[in-house]
Parts: C-alpha cells; structure tokens; sequence
C-alpha cells in the first residue's frame, strides 16, 4: 500500500509528458516533443503534426489541440502504424498552403519584373536597339528544390553601352544595368524590354521562396483528410501539379536575341 500513492504520481507525470497542453509555447512544445511529422504556417497561425496530436499555435501559444483521425482497417488488412502512416491534410490546410504557395510566387514576380533603371535619350547617345522580343521562352517551371537564381544570373549586357527596345526607342538603358537569367525567365512578364541586373541579397530572397514553394508542394501531395460534411468546390479542386524540373542551366541556355548598332541622325 505504501507504493500506491508514488505508482500513482508516475502514471499521471507520463500521461503530462505524452501530451502537449493549452498554453505551452513553440519552444516548450519542441524540447518535450520534437520536431513534428509537419507543419504548416500562415501569418500568425502555426499547426504541428505528431503521430499522436496536433496542436495549433497562435502567436507561439498553444490555443488547440486535436487528435488525427485513424484510418480504420478489416480484419484482413494489415495496420500500419501512426509514424509509418503519411500526414493527412485537412481541407483548411490544403487552402492555407496553396495560398502561402501563390503569395511566394507573387513575391518572385515582384522581384524579377522590376523596372530597370532608364535614361532619356540624346543625340550624343551611341545606342544599340533590339527588336521584338530580348530574351527566349523558358525551358519550364524551375527544380524549387535545388535551384539557385545566383548561379545562372547572366550579365550579356555589361560594357555594351547604351540599349533600347524598339517598341520605344526614346527610352535608354545601360547595359551595366541589365541582366539576363534563364532561370528566372519562367517568370518574366514582357519579353519586350529588359530586365534590372538583381542584387546579391535580392536572389538570395529568391532562394528562400523556391524553398518555400517546395515545402508547400511536398505537403500538398498527402492525402485530405476526409470529411463527414460534403466539400465545397474549392475543396475538391486538384493539388497543383508538381512543377517541371527543367530548368535551363548557364551552359545550355539560348543567348539572347541579336543587337543590332544604330547610329543616331548626326552620325555619331
């Protein structure tokens, strides 16, 4: 009888210690569970997987906590236990990924159609003008999980002087200024006029989002976890398809398109 009361603290601390708790913060959650089977993040909303829970932050705090559903097995199917088994999605989840996926690519347009640095044009300028399109159509999507926007930056353009497009000749670009990077390509919006040389730290951005994007893409091939209500049309609506790992690399990539030299009404 002495032992009871001791067997009985020990039963209840490995209980607290197999279950996470409302308020605990990310950093308590981490050192007791470990890293979870998955995760997934929008604003301040943060949702971590186990095999046994799953536990929504808000803010780093603990604010839910939730048990996955089981998949239910005949008497002739073997079971599969809960760590082999792949994380399921829930329909929210699915929709908070795809959307933390288009704002990361709205992100890499932003970057890579920003408007390059202009001058108007004299008649000292020496310019050299290109007609129609400056740069090919891209091979396909880039490989999000390895590609590296820093290691295909090409710059066709520096020491080439004074550029202009033909659809507007008045406006001047120097070529210092301008870049070309087959990789990127797949997210050029006019292929008309030329695109701003990215700085170090702008591609590095870059980088990080083609990570992100791959994360979502990983996640988003689970399986839904299915729902006694009917879905919606957003619901049911295909994950996105895996993206092409084509991307051109330096040494394979079509050069630009040819310049040719105009000279300017005084001859110069």
């Amino acid at each position: 009888m002495k032992f009871a009361p001791l067997c009985f603290l020990l039963s209840a601390s490995a209980i607290a210690a197999g279950a996470a708790q409302i308020g605990q913060t990310y950093d308590e959650v981490i050192a007791s569970h470990g890293q979870p089977s998955s995760r997934m993040e929008s604003g301040s909303i943060r949702i971590l997987r186990y095999p046994r829970q799953i536990l929504k932050l808000q803010d780093g705090i603990v604010v839910d906590i939730s048990i996955p559903p089981r998949p239910r097995h005949s008497d002739s199917t073997p079971t599969t236990s809960a760590a082999d088994a792949p994380a399921r999605l829930g329909h929210l989840e699915i929709a908070a990924l795809r959307l933390k996926r288009a704002r990361a690519e709205d992100r890499i347009r932003a970057i890579v159609n920003q408007p390059a640095p202009t001058q108007v044009r004299t008649t000292r300028m020496r310019v050299q003008t290109t007609h129609g399109s400056w740069y090919p159509e891209p091979a396909g999507a880039p490989d999000f999980a390895v590609a590296d926007a820093r290691a295909t930056q090409q710059k066709n353009y520096d020491g080439k002087g004074y550029l202009a497009a033909g659809a507007d000749p008045g406006t001047v670009y120097l070529g210092d200024d301008l870049e070309y990077n087959p990789l990127l390509s797949y997210y050029y919006a006019d292929r008309t006029i030329p695109k701003k040389k990215l700085r170090p730290e702008e591609m590095e951005e870059i980088n990080a989002l083609f990570r992100s994007i791959a994360e979502c893409d990983r996640q988003l091939k689970s399986p839904p976890t299915p729902s006694k209500e009917a879905p919606s049309s957003a619901d049911i609506a295909q994950s996105p398809a895996s993206p092409d790992k084509s991307a051109a690399a330096p040494d394979k990539s079509p050069a630009p398109a040819s310049i040719r030299r105009e000279r300017t009404a005084d001859g110069t």
